[in-house]
C-alpha cells in the first residue's frame, strides 16, 4: 500500500505492482485501475484482478506496471489530471496510461473529453493512451461529441459489459461502440461482471492490449 499526495491537503491510496517508470523501460505498459462506487481498490485484490496482472512479469515477461487507486468515484477530469500528476512523480512515467473504470468512475475520464476548448482536448490525449469502461449506464446521459474524442483521438476503447446487466447498461456498450470505435465484450454477469468472472475479464483486457500494441 502507497500513499500520494495531490491537490494540496488530499492524500491517495494506491496498490501498486511491477516495475517503475525509468529510461530504460519505455516499452512498459501501464495499467490504472480505478474504483467502484460500492468497492474500493481492494476489490482488485480480493477479485485476483490485481495478482493476475502482476504475474505477468514473471509469467510472460511483460512488463506490466499496474496500479489500484482509491479515487472518489466524484472526481471529477481535473480531479483525475491532479492525481495523474501526483503519481508522474515516481510512480507513474508521465506517458498517457491505459485506464480502467468500474460503473461510474469512467466519469473522470469522459470529463476529459468535454472539456474542448483552446486546450484541443489536451488532458485526454496527455493522460488517456486506452479506456476499458465497465457496467457504464451514465455513458447514456453523456455528450455524443465527448464520446467522439474518442475515435477523433484515436484513443483504444474496450467497453465491458454483463450479459445480465439491464437494457441502460447493455446500450450504454451500443453508444460506445457507435460513437467511440470501442470494442464490445459481454462476459456472464452483471454490473459487477469484472468481479463475477475476473479471470475472463483479465483475458479480454490483455487481449485488447495486444491487439492495439499497448
Amino acid at each position: 500500500l502507497e500513499v500520494v499526495d495531490y491537490g494540496g491537503k488530499e492524500h491517495l491510496q494506491l496498490y501498486r505492482c511491477g516495475p517503475k517508470p525509468s529510461n530504460f523501460n519505455t516499452d512498459l505498459t501501464e495499467l490504472v485501475l480505478l474504483r467502484g462506487a460500492m468497492h474500493g481498490k481492494e476489490q482488485w485484490v480480493t477479485s485476483g484482478i490485481l495478482e493476475m496482472l502482476c504475474g505477468l512479469n514473471k509469467e510472460a515477461g511483460r512488463p506490466l506496471s499496474v496500479s489500484a487507486l482509491d479515487l472518489p468515484v466524484t472526481t471529477n477530469g481535473e480531479g483525475l489530471a491532479m492525481a495523474f500528476d501526483a503519481l508522474s512523480r515516481g510512480l507513474l512515467s508521465g506517458r498517457p496510461a491505459t485506464f480502467i473504470t468500474p460503473a461510474s468512475s469512467g466519469i473522470a475520464v469522459v470529463n476529459l473529453a468535454e472539456k474542448g476548448g483552446d486546450s484541443d482536448y489536451a488532458d485526454l490525449r496527455r493522460i488517456i493512451k486506452a479506456w476499458v469502461p465497465i457496467a457504464t449506464k451514465y455513458i447514456n446521459h453523456v455528450p455524443l461529441e465527448a464520446l467522439q474524442q474518442f475515435k477523433i483521438a484515436q484513443i483504444p476503447v474496450l467497453s465491458v459489459t454483463g450479459d445480465h446487466d439491464d437494457v441502460l447498461g447493455q446500450h450504454s456498450g451500443e453508444l460506445l461502440m457507435a460513437q467511440a470505435n470501442a470494442k464490445r465484450v459481454e462476459l456472464e454477469g452483471g454490473v459487477r461482471v469484472h468481479l463475477d468472472k475476473p479471470y475472463d475479464f483479465v483475458f479480454e483486457v490483455l487481449k485488447f492490449l495486444d491487439e492495439n500494441n499497448l
